[in-house]
């Protein structure tokens, strides 16, 4: 992984926000999928297999790392920024380990072992709203505390990295998942 760099509070908050845009179009993929299993349709597992390796890698490896150097930040800088940050640490621990846990149930059907329907569909629902809930969370009341930092065009250190699937060059373990999100969503 590359060492940490330097970089403006604007640009990480700028690249922070377009994550939770992209995260909420794989959210929007799992939906489709646990919508389309509800109705006794077979889930596409090979898909939701990529978006999951992508959410704990991208994200538990990139953005949440990132998010937390923002909230050090936010932390030491005024007490009144730093109230309800201790949830921040819960959040993403908690969220971590249901992103694994999805990810191998998805990873399980995908190799074909017998899931009950309605366990896919819990599982998805309830990682959906989960992380929902932290992004909208994260959105409303810790981003705005963070911009109030950047016009000071504070630094921090964070690794920047390519996202293997939004960014520039994305990564050829995820081309079905790419063909997926150009075929049905606006992105790109």
């Amino acid at each position: 992984m590359a060492a940490p760099r330097d970089i403006r509070l604007g640009d990480v908050m700028a690249s922070l926000r377009e994550d939770h845009r992209n995260f909420a179009v794989l959210l929007e993929l799992v939906t489709e999928e646990a919508t389309a299993a509800r109705r006794g349709r077979d889930p596409d597992f090979e898909l939701l297999s990529d978006i999951m390796h992508y959410m704990s890698g991208y994200s538990d490896a990139i953005h949440h790392p990132a998010e937390n150097r923002v909230y050090e930040l936010l932390a030491r800088s005024q007490a009144e920024n730093a109230l309800g940050l201790g949830r921040v640490e819960v959040d993403h621990r908690d969220l971590t380990e249901m992103t694994r846990e999805f990810r191998n149930l998805c990873d399980a059907g995908k190799s074909g072992a017998a899931l009950r329907r309605e366990q896919f569909v819990d599982a998805a629902v309830a990682y959906v709203e989960r992380l929902g809930e932290h992004i909208a969370w994260e959105e409303q009341e810790l981003f705005p505390r963070a911009d109030q930092l950047v016009r000071d065009s504070v630094e921090i250190a964070v690794v920047a990295a390519n996202d293997p699937v939004f960014g520039p060059a994305p990564e050829a373990a995820f081309d079905r998942l790419l063909s997926r999100l150009r075929e049905e969503t606006d992105w790109r």
